[in-house]
């Protein structure tokens, strides 16, 4: 019975705070950083890793890829 009187009146306050908050801010211009040597070490470091992982599967398959064999104890 309260369900549909509560939604609506969330909704009204959800959306005057958001209306208040918006009127409050000014708009700038977006500006990607740029990037130094710690973004430069991340990126190259998931490169060679990729590129490892996949030599590694070119040349010994059963390395990477164990298949199914039972685990013994």
């Amino acid at each position: 019975m309260l369900s549909t009187p509560l939604l609506l009146g969330g909704l009204v306050v959800a959306f005057a705070g958001l209306r208040s908050a918006g009127s409050r801010v000014r708009r700038t211009r977006y500006r990607p950083a740029r990037w130094g040597a710690a973004e430069w070490t991340v990126v190259t470091s998931g490169w060679l890793a990729a590129a490892l992982t996949w030599w590694v599967g070119a040349t010994d398959a059963m390395s990477v890829h164990p298949g199914s064999a039972p685990c013994r104890s």
